[in-house]
């Protein structure tokens, strides 16, 4: 799409007629009632908002740069961790970006399973001493 939101397409000069007679002499509406239900099959977020304008909401894509040695590194990260490269840019711009870790679903339900273990460990330790407290005093009470 360019930036006057026109769509281009090229077509066989043996298709051009019959779809102009398809479209009933407006092939540009035809073509785009069959880009919009494409569209929509397919699940993507549509703004029609603008007089009937089209205005598609992609996610903006970030390349870099790499050198080989780092790409071999980054490639061993991604098959240890089974991450996709996007997956691992991501959670590394994130975690610049709010200066705090960022942990994927996977890490986050690990981190949850420790914590309640911790937590438990806690609990356990807490009764050992209220017990051992508890015999201390009635001991030297007793005395």
């Amino acid at each position: 799409m360019s930036k006057n939101g026109n769509l281009r397409c090229r077509i066989e000069k043996k298709y051009e007629e019959d779809f102009k007679k398809l479209a009933g002499g407006k092939p540009s509406e035809l073509l785009y009632e069959l880009v919009i239900k494409h569209l929509k099959k397919n699940n993507v977020e549509i703004n029609s908002e603008s007089g009937g304008e089209v205005e598609l909401k992609f996610n903006p894509i970030l390349n870099c740069r790499l050198r080989q040695n780092e790409l071999v590194k980054v490639n061993e990260v991604l098959q240890a961790e089974s991450k996709k490269p996007s997956e691992f840019l991501l959670g590394l711009v994130r975690a610049r970006i709010n200066k705090s870790p960022h942990f994927s679903k996977d890490e986050l339900n690990e981190l949850r399973q420790s914590n309640k273990q911790l937590v438990a460990i806690g609990r356990n330790l807490n009764h050992v001493l209220v017990k051992s407290n508890r015999t201390l005093f009635l001991e030297n009470f007793h005395s």
